[in-house]
């Protein structure tokens, strides 16, 4: 399976983690893969739940976000994420793999599935992606200071 983007870089955390993301563009669904090393792991020398929730989140993401265009990543936002820690298990790699079971035009649902390099599911999740709205300017880094009160949108942030 071919990168997401391969013409532009993975975000910076997803670097660091060191995730690689894979799509499916015939079956609609997205990979979130990993090779598991020390950092990944929590006292118990167990993959973190945390990463395990970021890879099924990024395979839900990007699956969904196949239904509104196969050859980009157009953005969705998690609106829910139900995660089930099913084994305690360290293999030297996992994957998510996202598919999508229903939705609308803008809401998708998808379940994903963390195996191991064996084919077994070690965690599992239930999630609902909504399109994003892709109608923002972006914001200067270097704003003079807001003198508006609470609540207020600043100027240089339009929706």
């Amino acid at each position: 399976m071919p990168l997401v983007r391969p013409h532009l870089p993975l975000s910076p955390l997803f670097e660091t983690l060191g995730y690689h993301i894979e799509v499916n563009t015939e079956a609609a669904e997205a990979h979130s893969r990993i090779e598991i090393s020390d950092l990944h792991l929590n006292l118990q020398s167990v993959l973190r739940g945390r990463v395990r929730a970021a890879l099924l989140d990024i395979a839900s993401g990007i699956t969904a976000s196949l239904t509104a265009d196969p050859t980009e990543v157009v953005p969705f936002l998690t609106l829910s994420l139900n995660v089930s820690y099913m084994v305690a298990r360290n293999k030297r790699t996992m994957r998510a793999k996202g598919r999508i079971t229903g939705g609308g035009r803008g809401t998708k649902f998808v379940p994903c599935d963390l195996i191991d390099e064996t084919g077994q599911a070690i965690t599992a999740s239930a999630g609902v992606s909504k399109r994003a709205q892709t109608h923002y300017r972006k914001a200067s880094h270097e704003c003079a200071p807001s003198h508006r009160g609470p609540g207020q949108r600043p100027d240089h942030l339009e929706l």
